[in-house]
C-alpha cells in the first residue's frame, strides 16, 4: 500500500534535496544550460526571504510546496501567481517514488489551494512527449491551448544586421511598455488564457534584482520611435552554460528579416561571453522564427503544450 504524502511549504533546509530531485528530472536542461548547484541555491534564495514578506505583506505572490515520505522530500510543486492566474512552474517528483500517485496528489493540493484563494485558473507547460504527465494534468482537467519550442546550439560570431529603420535598445527589466507589448505579441487564444500581463508586486521586483543569479538584460525593438518588440538575453555567471533568447514580435513585423538579425545577435553576444550554448524558445505560430532557427542550424530540444484549468470547473467537484 503506498504510503500517503504529507505536503508541507518548502523550507531551506530542503535546497540538497531539491536540487537532486531536479538534476534527475530535467537532466537534459541542466547538461544545455549548465547550472550548478550554487546557481540553483541562489535562484531559490528570493522565495526563502519571500515566504516572509508575503506574511508580512499578505500580498502573495508564490506557493512552494514540498511532499514528504517518512520525512524525506520526494515531491516539489512551485507555483508563481500571475494578474488573474497562477502559474506551475515547476513539479517533479524524485525518480525512485514515481508512479506511486505523488505528483497526483501534490498536484491536487496545489489546485485546491490556488482555486480556493480566488484564483481564476491555472497555467502549466509540460514537455509534448511527456505522455505520462499530459494524460494526468488531462485527467484533472486541464486543456491544450498553446505550443512552444525550444531549441539549442554552439555560439559563435554570426553577422546579420537589423533591417534598415530597426535598432535594439536596452530598457529596464520591468519597464511596463514591455508587457504590453508582450501581450500584443500573443496568440488572440493565448491572450484570452493569460490575459493582461501585470507587474509583479515590489518586493518580487525587488529580490529578483538582488538575487540574479548572472546577466538577464531586456531590449525593446523600436521602428519610427514604435516598440514593436521585445528581446530577452539571460545569461548565467558559468561560463560553461547557455545563454537564453526570448523573443516576442508583433506579427505584421515578423518575417522581415529580423529574426535572423536577432538570432545572429544572441550567438554573437553569447560567444564574446565566453558561453558556449544558446538557446532559443519560440511560439509555434510564429514560423518566421521557427524557420529561422532551422536556417540557423539550431536544433530542437522539446516542444512544450500550454495547458489550462479553470478554477471554477475545481468549485463544482
Amino acid at each position: 500500500m503506498t504510503t500517503e504524502l504529507h505536503v508541507r511549504e518548502f523550507a531551506w533546509r530542503d535546497v540538497e534535496r531539491i536540487f537532486k530531485i531536479a538534476t534527475g528530472a530535467f537532466q537534459q536542461d541542466f547538461e544545455i544550460l549548465g547550472s550548478e548547484k550554487e546557481t540553483f541555491k541562489r535562484g531559490l534564495a528570493p522565495y526563502r526571504i519571500g515566504k516572509w514578506i508575503q506574511k508580512i505583506t499578505r500580498n502573495e505572490y508564490f506557493k512552494f510546496y514540498v511532499g514528504e515520505i517518512h520525512g524525506k522530500v520526494v515531491a516539489v510543486i512551485l507555483v508563481i501567481r500571475g494578474a488573474h492566474y497562477w502559474y506551475i512552474t515547476t513539479l517533479m517528483v524524485d525518480e525512485k517514488y514515481r508512479r506511486k500517485g505523488y505528483g497526483r496528489e501534490i498536484l491536487t493540493f496545489a489546485c485546491t489551494t490556488m482555486c480556493s484563494g480566488g484564483c481564476e485558473r491555472l497555467i502549466l507547460h509540460v514537455p509534448e512527449d511527456n505522455t505520462a504527465a499530459r494524460t494526468l494534468y488531462q485527467s484533472l482537467g486541464f486543456q491544450p491551448f498553446e505550443k512552444l519550442i525550444n531549441y539549442w546550439r554552439t555560439s559563435e560570431q554570426v553577422n546579420v544586421d537589423l533591417p534598415e529603420g530597426y535598432c535594439l535598445t536596452l530598457i529596464d527589466m520591468h519597464d511596463p511598455r514591455a508587457l504590453e507589448i508582450t501581450d500584443k505579441c500573443r496568440s488572440p487564444h493565448s491572450f484570452t488564457i493569460f490575459g493582461k500581463t501585470e507587474l509583479p508586486p515590489w518586493h518580487r521586483r525587488m529580490l529578483e534584482r538582488i538575487f540574479q543569479t548572472g546577466i538577464v538584460e531586456k531590449y525593446a525593438l523600436t521602428t519610427g520611435g514604435n516598440w514593436v518588440g521585445i528581446c530577452t538575453f539571460k545569461a548565467p555567471l558559468e561560463k560553461k552554460g547557455a545563454a537564453m533568447i526570448y523573443l516576442h514580435m508583433l506579427p505584421e513585423h515578423r518575417g522581415k528579416g529580423l529574426e535572423e538579425a536577432l538570432l545572429s545577435w544572441g550567438l554573437t553576444r553569447a560567444c564574446n561571453l565566453g558561453l558556449p550554448r544558446v538557446a532559443v524558445q519560440a511560439k509555434q505560430e510564429h514560423t518566421q522564427l521557427t524557420r529561422a532557427c532551422e536556417a540557423f542550424n539550431f536544433i530542437q530540444i522539446e516542444v512544450l503544450e500550454g495547458m489550462f484549468k479553470n478554477c471554477a470547473n475545481e468549485d463544482r467537484k
